[in-house]
């Protein structure tokens, strides 16, 4: 088993010090609405609805254009590495692949927010052999996609004006809303098995969700001792570890937008839902509370 900061020390090796401090962790709304604004989702029956991600040891491959619209998102990990970690985001608006390029090559990202990317929320951290999937909305634009752990390189996505071919509606199983820095869970129980998770963001900031398996007894207090550890430090015997691993998860999620998650997990287990997005100090946001632990029967 491995503690929690050091299966993820640093998403941004190579980067600058605002890239490296990212993630380097993965690890204001204070009472927002516990229902966020819906997004319908089923089952597209048509294969065109689809977005096929696959992540390889090497690469991130996405469709190099599409139309804005609704999809269902498959993400898919054909390689070997567990570090299946990526960003989809959209890039500010009259920006181009060659300037991004340029960012994303310097040491100082040439001025770039990359603590404020419009992300969108795509599911996330695929075993190897394994799928995840969900839904998601694109609006037009030109949009990127790369690995924090630097494997898979820099990708590109340019959505254009137009609608896909219109998806059946459905509704999601359960709500979640994220903000500063909270996690609002829903009211009703969560239940093991094949669920979908509505994930809203509501807050200022960028933020992110993903869920852990804990053992039983798993406190704040655990989280904050592995979360403070120096990352060549050992953790001592009586210290609780963890796989950073997540069973359910999706990547960056901007303010105002919203994501489904398709969620499968078994039941008699205790889970962490957990933001490890980092401020401006490179501190996550876990740490300031932005996680809750829950139990499936």
């Amino acid at each position: 088993m491995l503690a929690l900061e050091h299966k993820a020390p640093s998403h941004w090796e190579g980067k600058s010090v605002n890239r490296r401090t990212l993630l380097s962790a993965s690890a204001g709304v204070a009472a927002v609405s516990l229902m966020g604004s819906r997004i319908s989702a089923q089952t597209p029956a048509d294969a065109s609805d689809i977005i096929a991600m696959e992540l390889t040891d090497t690469a991130i491959i996405l469709p190099e254009e599409i139309p804005a619209g609704f999809y269902r998102v498959t993400n898919t990990n054909t390689g070997t590495s567990t570090e299946s970690h990526s960003v989809v985001a959209r890039l500010p608006d009259g920006m181009t692949k060659e300037e991004f390029d340029v960012i994303f090559a310097a040491d100082d990202d040439a001025g770039f927010d990359f603590l404020h990317v419009d992300g969108l929320g795509f599911p996330d951290w695929p075993a190897p052999n394994a799928t995840v999937s969900g839904f998601i909305q694109l609006t037009p634009g030109l949009h990127f996609a790369f690995d924090p752990f630097g494997a898979r390189g820099l990708t590109y996505m340019n959505v254009t004006e137009g609608l896909p071919v219109e998806s059946t509606a459905g509704e999601s199983d359960l709500q979640f809303t994220l903000g500063e820095m909270v996690i609002n869970m829903p009211k009703g129980p969560i239940l093991s098995g094949q669920t979908r998770w509505e994930i809203s963001n509501l807050g200022a900031l960028t933020h992110e969700l993903a869920v852990l398996a804990v053992p039983t007894g798993f406190t704040f207090d655990d989280l904050m001792a592995l979360l403070m550890l120096d990352e060549t430090a050992t953790p001592t015997p009586d210290m609780k570890v963890i796989d950073y691993e997540p069973l359910a998860a999706i990547g960056l999620l901007g303010p105002g937008r919203t994501s489904v998650l398709e969620v499968d997990l078994a039941p008699a287990s205790h889970y962490m839902a957990v933001c490890m997005f980092p401020d401006d100090q490179g501190m996550p946001h876990a740490m300031t509370g932005m996680y809750a632990f829950f139990d499936i029967a």
